[in-house]
């Protein structure tokens, strides 16, 4: 399907830059699939949010003083 559309060409330009891809199509198909794989992780950590149970005495404070220390 074609469309035409009218993009920022600052917002191309920086996108050509970090992608390396200079097709505009395959630039603009690119943004695309990453926005909605974007949102569908967040979607997927809004589902379960509240929805993760702990068991009684968790005590994350007192992990994370060992989590980083050397043997």
């Amino acid at each position: 399907m074609g469309i035409n559309v009218t993009v920022d060409e600052k917002l191309l330009e920086e996108a050509e830059r970090l992608t390396g891809e200079h097709d505009r199509q395959k630039l603009l198909e690119h943004a695309l699939q990453e926005l909605i794989g974007r949102r569908a992780k967040l979607q997927a950590l809004l589902d379960v949010a509240g929805k993760v149970q702990f068991y009684d005495g968790y005590d994350y404070k007192e992990l994370r003083k060992t989590r980083y220390d050397t043997p």
